[in-house]
């Protein structure tokens, strides 16, 4: 299942010292596609928020079950291959915002959005009603739930062959932030799920 991080005095302290450390990187490396190395980021994530890289582990089995698409790793792609994957990474990242957008709730909580490959950083957040993405940030904002995934695991719920909430029953995506926070983001990937049946158009 899906562990969720509470606001506890503990784990409140980690997340603040994490993106503590995690804005020195971001200003000194930029995400995988741009070809620079992830093993500090990655590294950073997985102290900020226990058992994140447990994602990998997740997908990977995932992917020899046929449940996800086998994709080849960012680090060994050409230039026209990158460029192709950053394509379909904002792709996916904009459908996903779609898909929320056909049933945001009244009080819906902002989400940054981690890709472990490529390490990139992404928040949808609602003004007047409406969410917006934004792509390529340096990190969460305070307040801010983080969804920890992987690109193809976003592919895989826009294109209906697995639901949000599948997912994170899997580990395929982890949420963390406060307890209400965590519990209303994942009722929204929920509602998602049943307000999109299938494949997206």
């Amino acid at each position: 299942m899906c562990i969720i991080v509470g606001a506890t005095a503990r784990a409140a302290s980690i997340r603040v010292a994490g993106l503590a450390v995690w804005a020195v990187v971001a200003q000194a490396s930029a995400c995988g596609l741009e070809g620079d190395p992830m093993t500090v980021q990655k590294v950073v994530v997985g102290w900020a928020y226990p058992d994140s890289l447990s994602v990998m582990a997740a997908v990977s089995s995932a992917r020899l079950s046929g449940k996800l698409d086998k994709t080849i790793a960012i680090g060994t792609q050409s230039p026209e291959q990158l460029r192709e994957t950053s394509l379909n990474i904002r792709a996916a990242l904009a459908q996903l915002r779609a898909r929320l957008a056909r049933g945001t709730p009244r009080q819906a909580p902002s989400i940054a959005i981690v890709l472990l490959e490529p390490m990139m950083w992404s928040r949808i957040a609602t003004t007047a009603g409406t969410p917006g993405l934004t792509l390529h940030v340096d990190g969460p904002a305070t307040g801010d739930v983080v969804a920890v995934t992987e690109a193809v695991v976003l592919a895989a719920i826009n294109d209906g062959r697995i639901t949000a909430d599948e997912a994170l029953s899997l580990g395929l995506l982890r949420l963390y932030g406060s307890d209400g926070d965590v519990a209303s983001a994942r009722a929204w990937l929920k509602t998602s799920d049943a307000l999109n049946p299938g494949r997206e158009s």
